[in-house]
């Protein structure tokens, strides 16, 4: 069956206060330093509080990355610490691992939490639950228009897609329990 990810739908809490404006969490990739580095910088120009942590188990990490906004560690985090981390954050940041197909996690715990997401992803367009005021697609030429983006109310998304896109729904698709919404892939140009 074609399917997406999906956001986990239980342990909601979208009432948590606000401690970061931006929340990242990934793996050190040689592939996407330059777009985190440029994001961070850009970041501690504007004053934003980033929350933004790299795992990497390799020695000298800390050199390719010359600011002091990302932690570094050599520690996997819970699925329940992640959790509370997007929830108390304003807007997720999803860097694209070059080598995979169709969209993260990240993505749809933003949807979930109601949260705005910024991505590198442009394919997250041709998805029914994108809006502008609420995804923003980086291309790494484009950091200017991120105030703008901040300052654009979150529009809501219909609670029929974004219950597509949850786990609850995604679990009885995939073995075919009724009732479930059928999840379909876009079609790109």
């Amino acid at each position: 069956l074609p399917a997406t990810n999906f956001y986990f739908d239980y342990n909601l809490q979208l009432d948590k206060p606000i401690l970061y404006d931006f929340y990242f969490i990934g793996s050190h990739r040689e592939d996407r330093v330059g777009f985190i580095t440029q994001f961070c910088q850009y970041a501690e120009q504007m004053g934003w509080k980033l929350h933004f942590i790299l795992l990497s188990h390799k020695k000298n990490v800390r050199s390719q990355y010359p600011v002091s906004n990302i932690q570094l560690t050599h520690q996997n985090m819970t699925l329940e610490e992640n959790q509370a981390m997007a929830q108390q954050s304003r807007v997720l940041v999803d860097f694209v691992i070059s080598s995979h197909q169709g969209l993260s996690l990240r993505v749809f715990e933003a949807l979930g939490y109601r949260k705005k997401l910024i991505t590198t992803n442009a394919s997250v367009r041709h998805y029914d639950f994108y809006h502008p005021n609420n995804i923003y697609i980086l291309d790494g030429n484009n950091l200017d228009g991120l105030q703008a983006f901040l300052d654009a109310p979150y529009q809501e998304i219909d609670p029929c897609i974004r219950e597509k896109y949850s786990f609850s729904n995604w679990i009885k698709y995939i073995l075919q329990i009724e009732p479930h919404q059928k999840i379909t892939l876009p079609k790109f140009d």
